[in-house]
């Protein structure tokens, strides 16, 4: 009598994860938007190397370094995620990437919040810097936070608090349904610039740590180039297919001029017109 071979349904969770990214890499493709994934992956490469001390250590405790390693690692998560069919997941990492860009954005307007947010205990800290208050604060300070309130609300709903009507989001499979890994194409390239746009704004905040004048050049032109990127993309579109609807508000680069710099350096005037850095807005 044959053995009846016991299914591996761990090999079949990889097989279906493969699927999605198969027909996410087909999609971007598609879409002409290649490019997106490529601004990223120099984004992160740079974010990474400011975080990791790469061009040099400012010594001191790198609280700030650690809030962009916080960042990159959760922008990659956000995407494998995404890519694997994993969307609601994926919405709840994305939200701590957000959150963690607005506090960011606070402490770049604000260095008064920022010796606060350091020297407060953790009780303190969680209550006057929950992400609630932190927008709050940037929107006392006329700054537009990266992760608006409704926003907010969906990525909580389907990423980080159970709760009635929250019914996960992935297409049923019409072979075998499933609630995990299953494909939504319309998101993959909203997702993707969601992402990248978010990273740009936090590797502008990073760029002000680095010292070498040639290094912080190349990040600002890392910069500018992506922007550039992002711009491409249809926004209209995106917001028709996504959740995570997209503001274009403008973002200034201002790269210094040093010695040592070539002419091939953009200075502020260059730069000042660029837009999108991607913040969620309401919907």
């Amino acid at each position: 009598m044959e053995t009846k071979k016991k299914r591996n349904h761990m090999q079949e969770i990889y097989v279906r994860e493969a699927m999605c990214e198969e027909i996410f890499a087909t999609r971007i493709s598609e879409q002409g938007a290649e490019g997106v994934l490529e601004t990223l992956g120099e984004l992160l490469w740079w974010l990474d190397g400011i975080a990791s001390c790469r061009w040099g250590c400012r010594e001191g405790d790198h609280e700030e370094e650690h809030l962009l390693g916080r960042i990159s690692a959760n922008a990659a998560a956000a995407l494998l995620l995404v890519r694997r069919g994993y969307l609601d997941p994926a919405s709840g990492v994305f939200r701590q990437l957000a959150e963690t860009r607005n506090l960011l954005d606070l402490f770049t307007h604000s260095s008064s919040d920022y010796q606060a947010w350091l020297s407060a205990d953790e009780r303190a800290r969680k209550d006057r810097y929950s992400a609630f208050n932190v927008r709050l604060k940037l929107e006392m300070l006329s700054v537009d936070p990266v992760m608006g309130e409704d926003a907010y609300k969906v990525l909580s709903k389907y990423g980080a608090h159970p709760g009635p009507g929250a019914e996960p989001r992935p297409h049923d499979s019409p072979e075998e349904p499933t609630v995990g890994t299953a494909y939504r194409p319309a998101v993959g390239l909203s997702f993707t610039v969601a992402v990248a746009s978010v990273v740009v704004g936090a590797l502008l905040f990073g760029s002000k740590l680095v010292t070498q004048a040639d290094v912080k050049r190349d990040i600002l032109n890392a910069v500018i180039a992506a922007n550039e990127e992002l711009r491409g993309i249809d926004l209209d579109v995106l917001r028709e297919e996504s959740t995570l609807v997209l503001q274009p508000p403008s973002i200034e680069v201002i790269v210094e001029t040093h010695k040592d710099m070539d002419d091939s350096a953009p200075d502020a005037t260059d730069t000042s017109s660029h837009e999108n850095d991607g913040r969620l807005g309401r919907h």
